[in-house]
């Protein structure tokens, strides 16, 4: 999967997880408010829907920013 489709299917899945407008690839879990502990786990519940994965625990913990998560998306995809 190229990183462009990656990376707009991951937009979409800010936009409607957290509700916001504005989605710009410098996100992470310091600079937008509404992504706590809970919500983290919703983002990565739509992200294992979006992709058809399944994310490992270790994985899971390193997704604290827009760059890791597609990162760590690829990954998979590409399994």
């Amino acid at each position: 999967m190229e990183d462009n489709l990656i990376l707009n299917k991951v937009e979409d899945v800010f936009k409607n997880t957290f509700s916001i407008d504005h989605f710009t690839t410098s996100l992470n879990m310091d600079n937008l408010a509404e992504w706590d502990s809970l919500k983290h786990i919703s983002l990565i519940v739509e992200i294992e829907k979006e992709f058809n994965i399944i994310i490992e625990h270790m994985d899971i913990l390193e997704m604290i920013s827009v760059e890791k998560i597609n990162v760590i998306v690829k990954k998979y995809v590409e399994k």
